[in-house]
């Protein structure tokens, strides 16, 4: 009994889902409970991949003590020593841990999910200029948004409890199953979309001059996008630049101003006009009819807030897209080149093997031919893991005969208990069901504002949301 594959298994894990989260998230600038947060929902989510597979060996290993006789030794002095032929898996660990386990994940995960989350997002979205104005805020948010579904939810339990009785322990397995059952809705539209959009975005990209036309396409939209949340940045700096003008300095809102031009851009405030005015005395008769309200003051800050992550995030978004074009441009430029040495028109970014490794001929083959070809076969492999994955639910539920593919190959290596093979199978399985799920989360983008954007660019409100 060796607890070492499931620690180097989780230590991975751990390094893996860090290094995903500096890609998203800006570890220096952003809320650290906020980033805590997120990174235990993503790590408990991924934890299923590993410990699924580990969890149906040892079941398995149970089951053949059960089914195999146990074989008495009687040879040794006193001593009485069972005998079975069942073999222990490599990662068994005591039977008492994994229940343990399961629990801290599956509890952790619906507070972070149904309590902790959302609080975090209605904070991190409140205006507010004050800790205790943003945590009433997001009470009151909460308190509608929870208020709502708890109306819905007592509605069809008063017609549940007429129906049939109802106690304590029931009314517990009604809430874990609706909470499931939101969850497996989720999971079925994620994959509806993922079990196709993987293998097929490969096999288009694997087209230079398909996956060329489709940058352009991409770059006419993200630029109209791009000069459009400049426009409405411009807009909001102008709305303060004329409330900082109203709002002198001995103004009792004048802090709140000050915390809204401190969000600004530096060019913004090192430009904004102090008025000579400003130190006069406050008459309160004279400004207060043009000088917005606390609550217009608490609008201004959080779409200040909005409209900066946005315009970062589609600025940012447009150099990778300009330098990905550029780079697919010259790959389609080279495919017909007759000298197989790779020639550029501007550098662009290569990991530390290429630099090191390649030369201009090895370039080319690796951009002009290997990685085309390379992209079409992992493309068919993945479509027939889609069709397989498809046709293993449909037939999920017919028992005789066994219909399903991964049943079929599960069960082979369960008679012989083949644990090795259970666990590779299980793991291909979920790791590709996974894999497909968090694709869609990490390329859907929800209304232009839920969106995980690469090399820092995400907002604290979409890594919540992608926690969720």
């Amino acid at each position: 009994m060796s607890a070492l594959p499931l620690v180097l298994e989780v230590s991975s894990l751990f390094i893996i889902v860090f290094i995903l989260l500096h890609r998203y998230a800006n570890f220096q600038q952003q809320n650290k409970l906020i980033l805590t947060a997120t990174f235990i929902s993503w790590y408990f989510s991924f934890m299923i991949v590993i410990l699924l597979p580990m969890d149906i060996s040892m079941t398995t290993y149970r089951q053949c003590l059960r089914d195999t006789p146990v074989i008495i030794d009687n040879q040794t002095d006193n001593q009485s020593i069972p005998i079975t032929k069942c073999k222990e898996p490599y990662s068994i660990i005591s039977p008492k841990y994994l229940p343990v386990l399961w629990r801290i994940i599956y509890w952790t995960s619906q507070a972070l999910t149904w309590l902790i989350l959302p609080f975090m997002q209605s904070f991190c979205q409140s205006g507010e200029f004050s800790l205790a104005g943003k945590i009433r805020g997001a009470l009151i948010s909460n308190a509608i948004y929870y208020g709502s579904y708890l109306a819905i939810f007592g509605f069809l339990l008063i017609y549940v409890a007429i129906e049939h009785n109802i106690d304590g322990p029931k009314l517990k397995v009604i809430g874990i199953t609706a909470s499931n059952t939101w969850g497996l809705f989720l999971l079925v539209l994620l994959l509806g979309y993922a079990l196709v959009a993987v293998p097929r975005s490969l096999w288009l990209k694997s087209n230079t001059s398909f996956r060329l036309k489709l940058l352009y396409f991409k770059l006419a939209k993200l630029h109209s996008e791009k000069c459009e949340a400049e426009e409405q940045l411009e807009d909001i700096l102008n709305e303060i630049r004329t409330i900082a003008e109203k709002i002198r300095y001995n103004h009792p809102y004048r802090s709140f101003v000050d915390i809204i031009v401190s969000k600004c851009p530096e060019s913004f405030r090192n430009g904004l006009r102090r008025n000579v005015e400003d130190y006069s005395d406050y008459n309160q008769s004279t400004y207060d009819r043009d000088i917005p309200s606390e609550k217009t003051l608490v609008k201004l800050h959080y779409a200040l807030i909005k409209s900066i992550q946005i315009k970062d995030r589609t600025s940012n978004e447009w150099y990778l897209m300009v330098e990905e074009a550029f780079q697919v441009e010259d790959i389609l430029l080279n495919e017909s080149n007759s000298n197989f040495k790779f020639m550029k028109t501007i550098p662009f970014r290569r990991n530390f093997i290429m630099d090191k490794v390649c030369n201009s001929t090895l370039e080319w083959f690796f951009y002009c031919i290997f990685q085309k070809y390379f992209m079409r076969f992992v493309s068919i492999l993945l479509t027939c893991l889609t069709i397989m994955v498809i046709w293993s639910e449909m037939t999920f539920f017919n028992k005789r005969p066994v219909l399903s593919l991964f049943a079929i190959f599960l069960n082979a290596s369960r008679t012989t208990y083949n644990y090795l093979s259970i666990e590779i199978i299980v793991f291909m399985t979920i790791a590709y069901l996974s894999f497909c799920a968090y694709f869609a989360i990490f390329k859907i983008r929800i209304f232009n504002y839920y969106y995980l954007a690469p090399n820092h660019h995400t907002s604290e409100n979409s890594l919540i949301f992608s926690g969720m």
